[in-house]
């Protein structure tokens, strides 16, 4: 389990990784990228792989954001919105949770930041946050999301991650089909292999959905990123060729 996404022009690439155990927490990414000056929300949603309702834990576990960032930042889950803080490894022990219910793919989690001026936040440059979540009843059960951050000198319109994507079969063997919202505005989608090498691009056709042919990809765990007509990329999603 790794994934990527970009939501601005911050260069990334695809991580890849497993685990030795039958993981019950995801998240939707591994990176989210903000960058500009404004009020952004960076979602990266909870995904509970069980039949069962499972209670969620997370903490900032670490942070450089400067001092007048630190105000104007908060994390939602599936229940509130903790901003302030609370939410800071050096001014509280505070593990927050929630309940995700069985086999949720797009439970509520993002980070909430204020990069605009006239909110305070002055200062510029890029910085990073780092929020563990677990299973509250398996603790080695872990997951590491991180936000990098660019607060720059004029306000930039942001791509957001966007759960309105549906993928079937998984895994798939010949064909792999998505569908997704007309405002993402999708025209292009590449697969990557686990490391990170592009393998294919495909042209959308049409504004809603598309079918990938992979019949002729080798067995094995691949990631597909779908990208809007200024190239940006707008979801990335994981599916296994068998």
């Amino acid at each position: 389990m790794k994934k990527f996404i970009t939501l601005l022009s911050l260069a990334g690439s695809l991580l890849a990784g497993g685990s030795a155990y039958a993981q019950s927490v995801d998240v939707q990414h591994d990176t989210v990228t903000v960058s500009g000056a404004g009020f952004y929300d960076a979602y990266n949603y909870i995904i509970n792989t069980t039949s069962s309702p499972i209670t969620v834990e997370w903490k900032v576990i670490s942070t450089n954001f400067p001092s007048d960032w630190i105000a104007n930042t908060g994390i939602c889950d599936n229940n509130t919105c903790i901003s302030g803080a609370g939410l800071w490894p050096s001014s509280s022990s505070t593990t927050y949770e929630c309940n995700y219910p069985a086999s949720v793919t797009n439970g509520m989690f993002k980070m909430q930041i204020d990069l605009a001026t006239a909110a305070g936040t002055t200062t510029t440059g890029t910085h990073y946050l780092r929020v563990r979540i677990n299973n509250k009843f398996a603790t080695s059960d872990t997951a590491i999301q991180t936000y990098i951050v660019t607060k720059t000198t004029t306000s930039v319109k942001v791509v957001k991650s966007t759960g309105d994507v549906t993928m079937y079969p998984n895994p798939a063997t010949t064909a792999l089909n998505l569908v997704f919202d007309a405002n993402a505005d999708i025209k292009n989608i590449a697969v990557y292999n686990i490391i990170g090498k592009q393998v294919n691009m495909f042209r959308v056709g049409g504004n809603t959905s598309a079918s990938l042919n992979v019949e002729n990809l080798s067995d094995g765990i691949y990631f597909v990123r779908l990208m809007n007509s200024n190239g940006e990329v707008v979801a990335t999603r994981k599916f296994t060729k068998q």
